[in-house]
C-alpha cells in the first residue's frame, strides 16, 4: 500500500533489504539520523554542516573585525519625535481615572482666577495673564519662548539686508563677517547632532539668525513644523524638538522675519499663510485665498509683504500691514511655480522658478498693477523644469540655479537688473542670459526623494546641495571645483535639504525621513 513521506508526495513501499544488503551499507559519513526526515533533508543538512565548516577555516570574521568593518550600516537616530511618544510613556506615572465634581458633590473652586476682562483675557492671581483661546503655558512653551525672544538683543547679525561691501549698521556694530565655504570641509557630524524633528519629509528649513545659540525652523510634507533648539541640554525630556502642526498640507515656504526673531512665517498648499508669534504662543493667519500656494519668500526690506506663487503658475503679493494684496495674483509661469527669491542687495527683484523649464526675473515695482501685461528683466530657458532658483545673499546679483538635466547653473545678473532699473519705461523687454557657470550634478532623485534644491553658503562664496550618495556638496560657483564633501555614518539617507547657519560653520542636512542633521566644524 502506498505511503506519504514528510513532503507529502506519494512513494511505493520498497521491499525490506536483506542481511546481506545492510551490511554491505556501511557509511562512513552520514548525517545523524534524525526521525521523520527524508534523504533528502539528511544530504542537505550535511551540505549545510560542510558549507559552514569551509566558512569556519576561511577566519572571514576575523578578517572583516581586522578590516574595521562593522557588520551593519549605522541605525538611524530615534532622538526626537521618534523618541517623544516612548518617553512620555515612560516617564509620566499612570494617573487615576477623574471624577466629576458633580457627581461627587463637590462644590466648584474658582480659585486662581483674579479678574476676567471684557476682551476674554484672564488675570491670575499670580500674576499671569492668559489670552483668549490660549491656555497657561507650560514648562517647556515658557523655556521656548524664553529662549526664542531671548535673541532679540543683537541676535541678527544685521538690522537689514546690505549690498556687498556696505559696512554693517552703527547700531550692532560691526559684526564678524561669515566663514568662508572651504571652512566647510572640516565639518563633521556627531550622534547627538541627529534628531527626528518632523513626522515626515523635511522640505524647507531656516536657522534662526542669531550667534549664540543654534535654533533651527523646520517644516514638512503634512503641514508640520517644527522648532529645534540644537544646543539643548542633555537631559532635556524632548530633545530640544518642539513640533505643530499649523498647516494642513504641504509647507511651501518658511522663513523668519530678519527684524523680530519671535515671527517665523510659512506658507502651505492649503493656500494659508501664517505667522508664529511666539508672545501669543499661536500660528496667526495672514492670508488665505482659494488657491495652493506652492512657493513664498518675504521681502527684503519690507519683510510684511509676502510673495506667493501657486501650482498653476501664478505669482502675487500680500502686505500684512495692510491686509490686502500688494501684487494681484497673475500668471506668470506656464506651470506650477516652484521658488521664489528676492535679491539682498536689491529688494525689489524677484526670481522664480517653474516647472515650465524658465527662471524668470522680475522688477516687483511692476507688478503691482495686476494683470499679465509685465514683463520680465530676464528670461532664464532650461532644458528641463527649475527646481530653484535662489539670489547670493551677499547682493551680488548672482543667481544659482537647480535644473533637473543634471547640472547646476549660476548665473550673473546685476549688469541686467540694474540697466533695467535705470529704465523710464513702463514695461521694459525681457533680456536672455547665459550661465557664467554650470557645474555637473546629479539631480534625478526620482519619486521616493524631494527633490534637491541648491542653495547659498553664508558668505556667498559657495553653492551647497544635497548628493544621491548620502552627501552634501559644496561647490565654488566661480570654477565649479568641489569644496567640501559632508557624509557621516549616522547620516543614513539623502539629504534632500540643506541650510547653512548665517556664520558659516555649520550646515543642517534634512532627509526623508524628517531628520536632520547638523555638521559642524
Amino acid at each position: 500500500m502506498p505511503s506519504s513521506t514528510r513532503s507529502g508526495v506519494l512513494a511505493t513501499r520498497a521491499p525490506a533489504p536483506t542481511a546481506t544488503e545492510t551490511a554491505a551499507e556501511t557509511p562512513a559519513e552520514t548525517p545523524t539520523a534524525e526521525p521523520g526526515l527524508s534523504a533528502y533533508e539528511l544530504e542537505r543538512l550535511a551540505n549545510i554542516r560542510a558549507n559552514e565548516a569551509i566558512l569556519a577555516s576561511l577566519n572571514l570574521v576575523s578578517f572583516k573585525s581586522e578590516m574595521g568593518l562593522k557588520s551593519s550600516s549605522a541605525r538611524p537616530s530615534q532622538r526626537g519625535v521618534a523618541n517623544a511618544s516612548r518617553k512620555r510613556s515612560s516617564s509620566t506615572p499612570t494617573v487615576p481615572t477623574r471624577q466629576s465634581s458633580r457627581t461627587r458633590n463637590v462644590a466648584p473652586e474658582f480659585s486662581g482666577v483674579a479678574e476676567e476682562h471684557r476682551d476674554g483675557r484672564i488675570e491670575l492671581d499670580s500674576g499671569d495673564i492668559i489670552a483668549p483661546g490660549v491656555g497657561k503655558p507650560d514648562e517647556r512653551d515658557g523655556a521656548l519662548l524664553r529662549l526664542v525672544t531671548s535673541g532679540q538683543e543683537g541676535g541678527s547679525r544685521e538690522e537689514a539686508p546690505r549690498q556687498k561691501g556696505r559696512p554693517a549698521g552703527k547700531g550692532r556694530g560691526a559684526a564678524k563677517p561669515p566663514a568662508a565655504a572651504s571652512s566647510l570641509a572640516r565639518c563633521s557630524l556627531a550622534e547627538a547632532d541627529v534628531a527626528k524633528v518632523t513626522k515626515s519629509a523635511v522640505v524647507h528649513l531656516q536657522f534662526q539668525p542669531r550667534d549664540d545659540t543654534l535654533l533651527l525652523a523646520a517644516g514638512d510634507k503634512d503641514g508640520h513644523v517644527s522648532l529645534w533648539h540644537c544646543d539643548r541640554a542633555e537631559d532635556d525630556p524632548s530633545d530640544g524638538v518642539h513640533l505643530h502642526r499649523p498647516h494642513k498640507q504641504y509647507i511651501c515656504g518658511l522663513r523668519w522675519q530678519p527684524h523680530s526673531l519671535d515671527c517665523l512665517f510659512s506658507a502651505s498648499y492649503d493656500g494659508t499663510a501664517k505667522c508664529l508669534r511666539l508672545g501669543r504662543r499661536e500660528f496667526v493667519t495672514l492670508c488665505h485665498a482659494d488657491k495652493e500656494f506652492s512657493a513664498f519668500t518675504l521681502g527684503q526690506a519690507c519683510p510684511s509683504l509676502l510673495y506667493l506663487g501657486t501650482n498653476d503658475g501664478e505669482v502675487g503679493g500680500y502686505d500684512t500691514r495692510a491686509g490686502a494684496l500688494s501684487h494681484p495674483f497673475a500668471a506668470r509661469h506656464g506651470r506650477k511655480v516652484n521658488t521664489l527669491s528676492i535679491d539682498a542687495g536689491r529688494d525689489w527683484l524677484l526670481a522664480s522658478a517653474g516647472s515650465d523649464a524658465a527662471v524668470h526675473v522680475w522688477d516687483a515695482r511692476r507688478l503691482s498693477g495686476g494683470g499679465g501685461g509685465a514683463k520680465p528683466v530676464a528670461t532664464l530657458s532650461l532644458p528641463k523644469a527649475s527646481q530653484a532658483a535662489e539670489w547670493a545673499p551677499d547682493g551680488s546679483g548672482r543667481l544659482a540655479v537647480t535644473c533637473f538635466d543634471d547640472r547646476l547653473r549660476v548665473f550673473s545678473l546685476a549688469a541686467l537688473a540694474d540697466k533695467a532699473a535705470a529704465s523710464s519705461a513702463k514695461s521694459v523687454p525681457a533680456a536672455s542670459a547665459e550661465p557664467a557657470l554650470a557645474v555637473r550634478h546629479c539631480t534625478a532623485t526620482g519619486r521616493w526623494v524631494v527633490p534637491f534644491r541648491a542653495t547659498w553658503t553664508a558668505s556667498g562664496d559657495g553653492v551647497l546641495v544635497g548628493g544621491m550618495k548620502r552627501t552634501a556638496e559644496v561647490y565654488d560657483p566661480a570654477s565649479g571645483s568641489r569644496l567640501a564633501s559632508l557624509s557621516s555614518e549616522h547620516m543614513t539617507a539623502i539629504p534632500s535639504r540643506n541650510a547653512c547657519h548665517q556664520g558659516g560653520t555649520v550646515v543642517a542636512a534634512a532627509t526623508n525621513s524628517g531628520r536632520v542633521h547638523i555638521y559642524r566644524t
